[in-house]
């Protein structure tokens, strides 16, 4: 019967012929005469044959050239009288360019040893072209080209599975490098700062000297002491502005600085009258020692 599997087909399609057969009436018709280009035109398609014969359709493995199958459809077969009618409906399109074309599509009655190839008479269809007339080639700037110069506000769409892999991956990477620079990195920047800060106090300070020659104020001494300590308070983290010049010595341990203090107590607290600015020399010494102690502790830490 007609909805045998269709391999039948292709196993018998070498042993086909193409015959005449009194008994089998074959019948195909386009249900429109005129199609356009790319238009699906249906191709009714039918088959009278015994009951005790089998047939097959074509299916997609079939060249329906000029046309091509974009669908088929097919009806359950009927029989009366020991004839049975099978029947199906084709969905067929063209992008050849011929204004007419036709189909001579067969069926395949099986037999025992090979198959018979009975055709339906020659069917054919008007194409309908949008264009009248096709040149050879046609130079760009002399085709009927129409334009719109127009802004188009296109909205904007993000792609979030590639953004979320872009992050990921941006993410894996800091992790990586923090992992193995960050120790190196954070030396850097802490080197760094130190580096501005020392550059700084030491700009500052030499301004307080400079002041302090030029002016020889109480105020000038006692400024410039405060801002060196304050410095040596972020230098190395203790104090300094809350101790005492007594405390400091015996956190110092330093002769030369000892007697460079009390000679600025002198100047700020007693006002002797006698400014020396030669006097704050070593605390720029002492402050320069530690800023190289705190380097080097930093590089080899």
């Amino acid at each position: 019967m007609f909805s045998r599997v269709s391999f039948l087909l292709l196993a018998g399609i070498l042993f086909c012929i193409r015959a005449p057969a009194q008994q089998i009436l074959v019948r195909g018709r386009f249900q429109k005469d005129t199609v356009k280009i790319g238009e699906r035109v249906p191709y009714s398609f039918s088959v009278h044959h015994p009951s005790s014969q089998s047939v097959v359709f074509p299916d997609s493995t079939f060249s329906f050239a000029p046309f091509e199958l974009e669908k088929k459809t097919y009806f359950p077969t009927h029989t009366n009288h020991q004839v049975s009618v099978d029947s199906a409906v084709y969905f067929l399109s063209t992008y050849e360019l011929d204004s007419v074309q036709w189909l001579e599509l067969p069926v395949f009655v099986l037999n025992r040893t090979d198959c018979t190839a009975v055709y339906a008479p020659l069917d054919t269809v008007f194409v309908k072209t949008s264009v009248k007339i096709i040149p050879e080639s046609v130079a760009a700037k002399d085709l009927p080209l129409k334009y719109n110069a127009d802004y188009l506000r296109v909205r904007w769409l993000l792609n979030y599975p590639l953004f979320l892999l872009i992050g990921g991956g941006l993410i894996l990477i800091l992790i990586v490098v923090g992992i193995v620079f960050g120790k190196k990195i954070r030396r850097y920047f802490l080197l760094r700062r130190l580096n501005k800060n020392h550059l700084a106090f030491l700009e500052r300070f030499a301004h307080h000297i400079e002041k302090l020659r030029k002016e020889n104020t109480y105020t000038g001494a006692e400024s410039a002491l405060v801002d060196w300590k304050r410095y040596m308070e972020t230098l190395a983290g203790r104090p300094y502005t809350k101790f005492t010049t007594r405390e400091i010595l015996q956190l110092a341990a330093d002769e030369t600085l000892g007697q460079a203090l009390h000679a600025i107590d002198r100047m700020v607290y007693a006002r002797d009258g006698s400014f020396s600015p030669e006097a704050f020399e070593p605390l720029r010494t002492f402050s320069q020692d530690q800023f190289n102690r705190k380097t080097e502790e930093v590089r080899h830490g």
